[in-house]
């Protein structure tokens, strides 16, 4: 499998952006603690339609069965010691809360490259250029966007969420020339 950076993996530039995005860390943490979300699927569907692709249900169970043996092994456990301290006063605790993190995040990275990499070799994806803008297509971009939430939201059992239509409005404020 080819690794890549973190600037040469335009999911994870996409999804750094869209996080930062008001409310949309919020909705995302809430679906993954409260019902049981994949953070990084959600951010995928996300970015899939940004590039103007849909995901079906059979190409969203082949890429939870990929990084499932990651994610739980590393991602949720770190996930879990970081939250321990989150609460904890300590100088020391919140050093290593700070370190937990970055390990969080390098654990992430690598779930996010393992799914962009099957996502080259599933879709012929054509990432979107520099000057176009998430969510430019109005409409179909909108809808783009709904259908891969669904897919893989019904996927995981997971009825209709009202703040899917807050991600579609966050998805379309991130500008791929920022990235």
């Amino acid at each position: 499998m080819k690794k890549f950076s973190a600037r040469s993996n335009p999911f994870w530039q996409y999804s750094l952006a869209l996080y930062a995005v008001d409310r949309v860390k919020e909705i995302c943490l809430d679906w993954q603690d409260s019902r049981g979300a994949n953070v990084n699927m959600l951010l995928l569907c996300c970015w899939l339609a940004a590039q103007g692709v849909d995901i079906n249900r059979v190409e969203l169970l082949q890429l939870q069965a990929l990084i499932e043996p990651l994610d739980r092994r590393f991602v949720r456990q770190i996930r879990h010691l970081r939250r321990q301290l989150d609460n904890r006063p300590g100088e020391t605790e919140q050093t290593l809360r700070q370190q937990l993190l970055a390990a969080e995040m390098s654990a992430e990275f690598m779930v996010q490259n393992q799914l962009y990499q099957r996502i080259l070799e599933l879709k012929a994806v054509i990432v979107v250029p520099a000057s176009a803008e998430v969510g430019a297509n109005g409409d179909e971009a909108d809808n783009r966007l709904l259908s891969n939430l669904n897919e893989y939201l019904d996927l995981i059992g997971i009825e209709p969420i009202d703040n899917k239509h807050t991600l579609v409005r966050a998805a379309k404020s991130v500008n791929m020339q920022t990235l």
